[in-house]
């Protein structure tokens, strides 16, 4: 599935990035050279009916790296 990227995430968005992919062996803990997909997930928090903050849309775009210079392109596209 892919965004049109019309509706833009607004207010409060929460992002954390992660490895998609099996374990890797001899590697532990996140590493720059492993062959996993690097994705930054950022989601909306809204107000349901009954006033109570829940998760509204979520985005998710596969990166490069962990710097800000990886993260700041796709989060100036989406909020």
């Amino acid at each position: 599935m892919q965004s049109s990227q019309s509706c833009l995430i607004r207010g409060t968005v929460q992002v954390d990035e992660c490895l998609i992919g099996g374990p890797e062996e001899n590697k532990q803990g996140r590493s720059l050279d492993s062959n996993k997909h690097k994705v930054l997930m950022m989601v909306e928090q809204v107000k349901n009916k009954k006033g109570k903050t829940t998760m509204g849309r979520a985005y998710a775009q596969k990166i490069n790296g962990y710097s800000a210079d990886d993260f700041r392109p796709v989060m100036q596209k989406i909020h």
